[in-house]
């Protein structure tokens, strides 16, 4: 409820009005009142939207008198040429006792209107480029008589009628800015509010008062967005231990491995982004992963207390019969944390969100994977070997969480420092001497054979070899020496990969 002191006197603004069957309304510009009021008979009759106003006005006698009425005021006036103009002037008051309509001059000149008061030459214009109209003084007051808003939405009486914006909002003669943006397939009101004011086309006409940030229920619902998944945390995370939160996430390779494999389930901690990664066949052996996670991390005497997933079907069933049955399944999943002592709190992401600390680290690794694997010149069944070494070195390596304690997450979860004198360059030759060999006196033998290094098993001491040529298994063994050169793979590669379609 506002308190407005109205001062009389100030500006009238006359114009002739554009009809003879309506009589016209004469309205003062009063410098002193934030707010429109209007004598009652004339707010009756012009007003539309009509209800009870709350409005308390200050006079200059002192006492206070309320509006009555309050509602949508419209008048049409007329420039020096003839041309006519609808003001929307908005939410305006109703009073019985008011001697005068007031139009508030501060209303005007927020809007955008340009009152200008000269001795001789008084007149008011609707933008700073658009046309002047008129402004009459009479015995020290200057005096306005404008037609109020009496058309229908598809009627034009006047074809002379011209339209004005300004500042994000539409004075016009004719047409309305909701038709007009559902007219060019809901285009939008800022872009058609420039197009109007630049007069670059023809034929557009607006109606009323046009405000942009109309809401428009059919834009809301067709061209709705997925929102941006950040990739920056708003706010530290909150994980201050091991196993505090651990996020997991699925990937699965178009390419086969030797071992049948074809998805790689990740674990990653958020105190320290330690991982551990799991190869597995199908989907539905997901929660055999998790099995083995929780043993491994188990006997580094972590328990895990929350983890992350998306609402993948792998982590997540929602089948059911009937609605209320969605969300209600238990997963093999859920049933593993839920068989946990303590049990593990399975956090569900919502739908179409990202695991972000799994995401990330998958997107880390299979650069690695796919670099490894190019300069070896491997053929990409070996992805399983090159994903485990990659993150068998992440986790010794420091990264954005442990690099301010000069340590690694190999180190904060076991005390150990990370050593890094055995890392050779993945799929380099390594010639392995054989052991209890049998034919270790026979002359013409060789006391080695020749094997590919594919990094370090966390159960196993040594390096990790495989023989591709004649076993096809994999060895552990210390007695290893290296060539890191890979330049004659290019050929030699080709004949390993027919043999191998051959068998």
């Amino acid at each position: 409820m506002s308190v407005v002191n109205l001062f009389l006197g100030i500006a009238r603004i006359f114009l002739l009005s554009p009809s003879t069957e309506l009589p016209p309304v004469t309205f003062t510009l009063d410098s002193g009142s934030d707010v429109h009021v209007i004598q009652l008979d004339d707010a009756v009759k012009y007003f539309t939207s009509k209800c009870a106003s709350n409005l308390k006005v200050l006079g200059v006698s002192g006492t206070t008198s309320s509006a009555e009425l309050q509602g949508h005021l419209v008048i049409i006036v007329q420039d020096d040429l003839g041309v006519l103009y609808k003001i929307d002037l908005g939410l305006a008051h109703g009073m019985s006792n008011v001697p005068v309509n007031l139009l508030s001059v501060s209303l005007l000149i927020k809007s955008g209107c340009i009152v200008h008061l000269e001795d001789g030459h008084c007149y008011l214009q609707l933008r700073e480029d658009g046309s002047q109209i008129a402004i009459r003084c009479n015995n020290g007051m200057f005096e306005i008589d404008a037609l109020p808003e009496m058309f229908d939405d598809d009627t034009e009486p006047y074809s002379s009628l011209q339209s004005y914006s300004v500042e994000g909002t539409s004075f016009t003669a004719f047409g309305n800015l909701t038709t007009w943006h559902r007219r060019l397939g809901h285009l939008s009101r800022n872009r058609l509010l420039s197009i109007h004011k630049s007069n670059a086309v023809d034929g557009v006409k607006l109606k009323g008062h046009n405000p942009v940030d109309v809401p428009c229920d059919t834009c809301a619902q067709s061209k709705i967005q997925r929102s941006a998944v950040p990739h920056e945390r708003k706010f530290k995370d909150p994980a201050s231990y091991f196993g505090h939160t651990v996020s997991s996430d699925v990937k699965s390779l178009s390419a086969t491995t030797f071992c049948g494999s074809k998805y790689v389930v990740n674990f990653v901690d958020h105190y320290s982004l330690l991982g551990l990664v799991y190869f597995v066949r199908s989907k539905a052996d997901i929660y055999g992963g998790l099995e083995r996670y929780l043993t491994d991390m188990k006997s580094f005497g972590v328990t895990v207390k929350t983890l992350q997933t998306d609402r993948g079907s792998e982590y997540f069933s929602q089948e059911g019969d009937l609605i209320e049955d969605c969300d209600r399944n238990l997963h093999n999943f859920g049933k593993v944390c839920m068989a946990q002592d303590p049990i593990v709190r399975h956090v569900v992401q919502p739908v179409e969100m990202k695991e972000k600390v799994a995401v990330n680290s998958f997107r880390y690794l299979f650069r690695a994977v796919n670099s490894m694997l190019w300069e070896a010149r491997l053929c990409p069944a070996f992805w399983d070997d090159t994903c485990a070494y990659a993150q068998y070195l992440w986790n010794r390596t420091p990264n954005v969480r442990t690099i301010t304690d000069s340590t690694t997450p190999w180190t904060l979860l076991t005390g150990e420092r990370a050593r890094w004198d055995k890392f050779k360059v993945f799929g380099c030759d390594a010639w392995q001497h054989i052991p209890n060999n049998s034919l270790y006196k026979v002359p013409g033998i060789p006391r080695g054979h020749r094997s590919i290094f594919l990094g370090f098993d966390i159960g196993f001491g040594g390096f990790k070899n495989l023989h591709p040529a004649d076993t096809r298994t994999y060895e552990h063994s210390s007695n290893c020496y290296f060539k890191k050169d890979f330049s004659y793979r290019q050929d030699a590669i080709s004949f390993h990969d027919s043999q191998r379609a051959q068998l």
